[in-house]
Parts: structure tokens; sequence; C-alpha cells
């Protein structure tokens, strides 16, 4: 049912993006799939348990990882900032395209990153071993993206 609603939310609102989740829509999403993994592994004890890391890895990481940033650069953790990966590739596009399509841009770009893990899901399966290899992998890529985007904009402010 769920993703019955995502998918009409995106199909209707894709390119021009006029209706924003937010940060209470993108927690209560990540609540509602952390739900699910919990039910299900442990309806199904069968299932590898490091693959319920890799269904749930972008959400805890992009938390996790916000909150570190914060911690040491002396700011408030529970402050809202312009230095999420989507924002810094946001600034990246609008400055280099300027396009009005440039969150749809966004999302196009960034949803490697989103759909990754739930592809490679299926890789874990099987093989166990993978998990962990496929969670330090993502890891990377995302530091990578993230401080590629960050330094190429780290001066640009856009409102």
């Amino acid at each position: 049912f769920i993703i019955l609603l995502i998918t009409v939310f995106l199909i209707f609102n894709y390119p021009l993006g006029k209706i924003f989740l937010g940060d209470f829509g993108s927690y209560f999403l990540g609540l509602i799939i952390g739900y699910f993994v919990i039910y299900c592994y442990g309806k199904y004890p069968e299932l590898p348990t490091f693959s319920a890391a890799i269904i749930v890895i972008y959400q805890a990481y992009e938390v996790i990882f916000s909150y570190i940033r914060k911690f040491l650069n002396g700011k408030s953790p529970l402050q809202a900032d312009n230095n999420h990966t989507h924002s810094n590739v946001f600034k990246y596009i609008k400055i280099n395209l300027s396009s009005k399509f440039s969150n749809s841009i966004v999302a196009l770009i960034l949803s490697v990153l989103w759909l990754t893990p739930y592809l490679l899901f299926y890789a874990t399966i099987n093989f166990k071993v993978n998990s962990i290899y496929l969670l330090v992998i993502f890891i990377t890529i995302y530091m990578l993206v993230h401080y590629f985007f960050y330094f190429k904009t780290r001066n640009i402010f856009i409102k």
C-alpha cells in the first residue's frame, strides 16, 4: 500500500516537484521501512541478518552521517543545515545548469544512491558475506559522492 502511495506521489509530482515530503515525510517513510524490515526478519529468521542492514543503510547512514558531520563542525545535530548530500547536488546543478528542473535532475542523480541498497539486497540472500562488502562499498560511494559535491559547492549559498 505504501509503495503504491509513493509511486502515485512520484508520478503526479515529477518533474516539477510542487509538493515535498519534507523531513517529517522522509522520517515517516524511514520509520515504515524500518518497521517492515524488523517485522519480516522477525517472522523469517532464515533471512540473513546483514541483508536487513543493506535495506536500511541509506536512511540510517544519512541520519548518522549528518549527526556526526554537524557535531564535528561544532554545530547542533538537531539544527537544520544546508550541507546534506542532496543540498550540495542541488547547488551544483543549479549553478551549472540553472534550470527550473534542477530538483528533478537531483532526484534522478540521487535515485542511484537511494535504489542501490534495494537492488543489492538480492545479492545478499544466498551469499551472506557479500552483505558486509556491499555495506562498506555503499558507505564509501556515499562518502565520495557527498564530498565531491561538497567541495564543488562549499562556498555557494542558494535559498
